[in-house]
């Protein structure tokens, strides 16, 4: 709805904290049950990017895999995985990418791109977009 539009375009043009702060409030509101998994998987997946522009890597991560878990979406998989590369949390890295069975080519590629990067601000503008 209405709330979610605002919350989008703040993350949109880069308002971070405002963006995470509309998203908090559509995630506690009450109705919030009748979203369809999809939705609700969106949501948490562009809060997860207000929380990564916002330097909090590691909720940012767990957002990611909380949406990933709701919206089945491989954008929101792949952001969890760059969260843990980027936390240098390799060893769960290692189990997750094993857990959700990925290839060796998958892999290979997500660190690939990971190492190429010159440096978190470059990966973050490359790998992390909006769901809409």
């Amino acid at each position: 709805g209405r709330k979610k539009k605002k919350a989008d375009t703040c993350l949109k043009y880069g308002k971070y904290f405002p963006a995470k702060k509309e998203y908090d409030s559509i995630l506690k509101n009450a109705d919030i049950s009748n979203l369809p998994p999809e939705e609700y998987g969106n949501i948490l997946h562009n809060r997860s990017i207000a929380c990564f522009y916002m330097g909090e890597y590691r909720e940012a991560g767990i957002g990611f895999k909380a949406a990933y878990s709701h919206n089945g979406n491989a954008q929101s998989l792949r952001h969890y995985l760059l969260s843990l590369l980027i936390n240098n949390d390799h060893s769960e890295f290692d189990k997750e990418a094993e857990a959700y069975e990925l290839s060796d080519m998958y892999i290979n590629n997500l660190i690939k791109r990971w190492r190429s990067s010159e440096d978190i601000l470059q990966t973050k503008k490359q790998s992390f977009m909006l769901t809409e």
